[in-house]
């Protein structure tokens, strides 16, 4: 009995000399001017208030009582949050030499180890970025060789299409043209859409963007010592072996039979790159070699699917929308004509359609920045490394509350949108040159680019690749079942596991509907 008050004495003595540390532990962080926030509980800090599911939403709802920026803590994680457009665009180009690096999140540090061109930080990230964008330019990005690609690619969609009849098929189906267009960069060659490599790898890729999703999943992240009670990261970490098994063959075919005056990928400069170097630059070792492949594959091909996935169900839910596109592409390319990067000027209506949709889906909400050193924020002190989220979709800079007024194109909400006024004003006025489209219109699904070329930034590298494949759609859907379409919010999972939506389509050509539109 005495051994058991004891223990309890001593027990209860180690929660309170705990809980006395947590609270002067707050108040030290506010002493130090942070930005403001709900207060903490011990061990959870702020979880109780965020839907795993919603995050966006519980953020906005936070944000509403302490401003655009503000202080959550994610379990033992102090994480700044950024909101509004002018918040997010400050931190990425006035500051944006500080707000540049990523943190060590558990899952993309078990995968990439700090390598690769989206989760390395300092000189690695550097290099390898503008190596990757100096590389994809050699290889067509931006330029006629990048549009052959994508159109002999939309060919063979189109024929694919066709061989459904008319009937309904899954949304995912579409996935294959834009990662067969990312496979081509990558390994110098695209695949058959019943090459069982591809279909694997499509779902694989499919797989753990849907886990990288699961509150299981945040849970790791934020308590990665509970990760031997968890399944989702083992799923994750065991289909990323599968994919590098692939690309490790493909690295090791390429070292084989290098042809240095003929380049046909990006798997080619890599390699091609880490012999040039002789091993005198360690930053193109082997493990980087395979984690920028890697990155390639997977956000080249997601990003592009899911923009094309979500482009597809809000133009069924708005047919009206969808009619106005097609009348606009047919004015411009006519009955025969495929589109190319020239006629985005003449497309004033679909080009913002397009920026519409990247505005109103946030692609990547689970990779936030860091600081990369003690700055001072719109009048608050941020430390180094302390995690900044902002949410505004895109490649490079997810995890926030939106800065964007996309609710009043889609209709959830009747709040003034500066792009939506223009895009009817195009229409109704009879007007059809290009739209001044900007970053003063908030639309940043891919980052911000910094007007100065010294300046660090995380701007997604394939920006050209995804607008193109995005405004190449000349497809007429409807929903399968015989009732309105689901309800859609940014925050909809594509990829929830849920029972895939079905649609029809009638593919345009010649001014005339070819397929058979089913009930």
């Amino acid at each position: 009995m005495a051994a058991f008050t004891l223990l309890f004495i001593y027990g209860a003595g180690a929660l309170l000399l705990s809980a006395a540390l947590y609270v002067l532990k707050v108040f030290k962080q506010s002493a130090l001017n942070l930005p403001p926030g709900p207060f903490p509980l011990p061990i959870i800090g702020n979880l109780h208030l965020l839907d795993f599911r919603r995050q966006d939403k519980s953020l906005m709802k936070i944000s509403e009582k302490y401003g655009p920026v503000f202080t959550v803590h994610l379990g033992f994680q102090r994480v700044v949050v950024l909101t509004g457009y002018e918040a997010v665009k400050d931190a990425l180009l006035n500051t944006a030499e500080v707000f540049v690096d990523r943190p060590a999140i558990p899952i993309f540090y078990h995968i990439q180890h700090g390598n690769g061109v989206f989760f390395s930080s300092q000189e690695l990230w550097k290099t390898t970025r503008r190596f990757t964008i100096a590389t994809m330019r050699d290889l067509g990005m931006g330029k006629h060789l990048g549009e052959e690609r994508m159109l002999e690619e939309l060919h063979f969609l189109t024929e694919s299409i066709k061989s459904f009849k008319g009937g309904p098929f899954k949304l995912q189906f579409l996935s294959m043209a834009p990662t067969n267009i990312t496979c081509a960069i990558l390994f110098g060659k695209r695949f058959d859409y019943e090459d069982p490599t591809f279909l694997m790898l499509l779902r694989l890729i499919d797989e753990v963007i849907r886990l990288l999703g699961s509150p299981f999943l945040h849970l790791f992240n934020f308590y990665p010592f509970l990760g031997f009670l968890l399944k989702p990261h083992k799923t994750i970490l065991k289909n990323i072996e599968e994919m590098c098994v692939v690309l490790k063959k493909c690295i090791q075919e390429s070292k084989e039979c290098l042809n240095k005056d003929n380049l046909k990928s990006y798997i080619d400069a890599l390699v091609f790159k880490q012999e040039e170097q002789n091993e005198s630059n360690t930053l193109f070792h082997d493990a980087n070699v395979l984690a920028s492949a890697l990155d390639l594959l997977m956000a080249g091909s997601e990003t592009t699917s899911t923009t094309l996935q979500w482009a597809i169900l809000l133009l069924m839910k708005h047919p009206e929308i969808q009619k106005k596109v097609h009348a606009e592409i047919e004015r411009v390319l006519g009955p025969d004509r495929l589109p190319t990067f020239e006629d985005r000027k003449k497309m004033p209506f679909t080009n913002a359609v397009i920026h519409e949709v990247q505005r109103f889906v946030t692609l990547l909400p689970h990779v936030p920045r860091c600081t990369s050193a003690d700055t001072h924020f719109k009048g608050y002190f941020i430390p180094k490394v302390l995690a900044a989220l902002q949410r505004e979709g895109g490649c490079s800079t997810p995890v926030t509350p939106r800065a964007r007024c996309h609710r009043a194109f889609w209709g959830e909400e009747p709040v003034p949108c500066p792009l939506r006024a223009q895009m009817e004003g195009s229409v109704t006025s009879g007007l059809h040159t290009q739209l001044p489209i900007s970053h003063n219109l908030e639309p940043l699904p891919y980052s911000l680019r910094s007007p100065l070329p010294f300046l660090p930034c995380r701007a997604c590298p394939g920006v050209p690749w995804h607008r193109l494949v995005a405004c190449m759609r000349r497809v007429e859907r409807s929903w399968a079942a015989k009732k309105p379409g689901p309800h859609l919010s940014s925050s909809s999972e594509l990829r929830n596991g849920q029972q895939p939506l079905l649609f029809h389509h009638i593919l345009i050509s010649n001014s005339s509907k070819v397929g058979i539109p089913t009930n």
